[in-house]
């Protein structure tokens, strides 16, 4: 019985950061809400990016096995954190993305790519994070609250920022194809940069050791905390773009 309580408490410790942004996100487009059928099809995507990532890391060596005189360092913590995890990880979200939003009738307005990249991220999070919860059993409130604070928001913050740019490519005018090329690429390239700067930061921990923890986890907080600024400010950007196309419609064009 214990045993039950223990792992009911660790999915659910594990779902409620989940849910709370999930809400968050989807209050943010209220006034034009996309069906709860995409919103979960782009959850499942994201569990699934999540499988995904875990199968083909297992066949990833890590950059630290791979050149041993980087082992115990912070640059091969960095390498660590991009190679293994940041660009496979972020790579097939953004796949998951573009399959969910290809041909989404519903995909058209540019907050949009933001809704439906945060459920694809929140979906990813919330399968690694319970496995992370339930592999800390013993010591599960302080993994949680960790998880809660960063893991977690991060995920949340890498989808804004690649729903914002996927939705800046998408709606760009097809006469600027440079300029939707860059923003596609941008897409891809800040969210593996902002997830392998996250990461660089975590791992650098067990490199460190404990005098640097305690500095470690300011500089994750106040990474965390830009990150969220940020993707608040784009959440507001992209808001005001479909606050302005709409008052460009003729009356009646609906």
């Amino acid at each position: 019985m214990d045993t039950l309580i223990t792992y009911t408490f660790a999915i659910i410790a594990a779902l409620l950061p989940i849910a709370l942004l999930f809400f968050y996100i989807y209050w943010q487009d209220k006034k034009q809400p996309e069906p709860a059928r995409w919103l979960w099809g782009g959850f499942l995507l994201g569990t699934f990016s999540a499988i995904a990532a875990i199968l083909i890391m297992k066949q990833i060596p890590y950059m630290t096995e791979a050149f041993p005189t980087l082992s115990g360092t912070t640059l091969g913590s960095a390498l660590d954190a991009f190679a293994c995890a940041a660009i496979p990880e972020e790579l097939l979200k953004f796949l998951m993305l573009w399959l969910l939003l290809r041909r989404n009738p519903y995909y058209d307005e540019h907050l949009d790519g933001i809704v439906y990249a945060a459920c694809v991220g929140l979906g990813f999070a919330s399968l690694e994070n319970a496995l992370y919860l339930l592999q800390n059993l013993d010591d599960i409130g302080y993994v949680a609250s960790m998880r809660a604070i960063f893991a977690v928001p991060g995920h949340f913050c890498f989808a804004i920022a690649m729903g914002y740019y996927y939705s800046r490519a998408s709606f760009c005018p097809t006469a600027l194809p440079r300029r939707k090329w860059y923003l596609g690429t941008m897409a891809l390239a800040i969210p593996i940069l902002l997830h392998g700067a996250y990461d660089s930061i975590v791992m650098s921990i067990a490199v460190n050791g404990e005098v640097w923890y305690i500095c470690a986890l300011i500089v994750l907080l106040l990474f965390c905390h830009m990150m969220l600024r940020k993707g608040q400010q784009r959440i507001w950007q992209l808001k005001q773009l479909d606050l302005t196309n709409e008052e460009k419609e003729p009356v009646g064009s609906k």
